[in-house]
C-alpha cells in the first residue's frame, strides 16, 4: 500500500517539471511582424546612472489581442512599454547598468547604525544563454505567455 503514494508523488513531480519547460519553449516566429530592432545607450547626469534602451517597432496592423510583456537582453530582464507615434507602434525596454562601486558601508558597534547600510543589488538570472545582439521577447496571446528570439539587434549611437 505504501507504493501507491510513492508512485503518484513521482508522477506528479515529473508532470510538474515538464510543464515548466514547455512554458519556456521558444516559438519559431511571432504572430506579428517586427521591424528593425535597435538599442541606444544613455547617461543620466543627475543621478550618475547609465543604461540602454531597446526599441522594438511593430510593422503593419496593431494586433491588440497580442501584448508584448517583457524582454531578456544582455543578462537582464525588463518590462516593455507600448508607445505609439502617428500610426507607428513600438515597444521600449529601458535597462539600467548597475553601478560597480559600493557606497560607503557603515561599520559601527551600534547595530542600529549598521542597519542603514543598503543591501547589495543582485541582478536576476535569466533562463537563456544570449549573445550581445540577441534577446528573448515574452508576449501574451489569449492569456498564454509565449517567447521568441530576436537576433542581430543593431547598436545605435546617440
Amino acid at each position: 500500500m505504501k507504493i501507491v503514494p510513492l508512485i503518484s508523488t513521482v508522477v506528479m513531480m515529473i508532470l510538474s517539471t515538464s510543464k515548466c519547460s514547455e512554458n519556456q519553449k521558444l516559438q519559431d516566429a511571432p504572430p506579428f511582424a517586427i521591424g528593425e530592432v535597435y538599442v541606444e545607450s544613455w547617461t543620466s547626469p543627475e543621478v550618475a546612472n547609465t543604461g540602454f534602451t531597446l526599441h522594438i517597432p511593430i510593422v503593419g496592423n496593431d494586433n491588440s489581442s497580442i501584448v508584448l510583456d517583457s524582454v531578456y537582453f544582455r543578462n537582464q530582464i525588463t518590462k516593455l512599454v507600448k508607445e505609439s507615434v502617428d500610426s507607428n507602434t513600438f515597444y521600449i525596454g529601458k535597462f539600467e547598468i548597475p553601478e560597480k562601486s559600493n557606497p560607503d558601508i557603515i561599520m559601527s558597534s551600534d547595530p542600529l547604525e549598521e542597519m542603514k547600510n543598503k543591501p547589495p543589488r543582485i541582478p536576476k538570472t535569466i533562463p537563456y544563454k544570449l549573445g550581445q545582439s540577441e534577446g528573448i521577447i515574452s508576449y501574451i496571446v489569449d492569456g498564454e505567455t509565449r517567447y521568441f528570439k530576436i537576433e542581430d539587434i543593431i547598436e545605435k549611437s546617440n
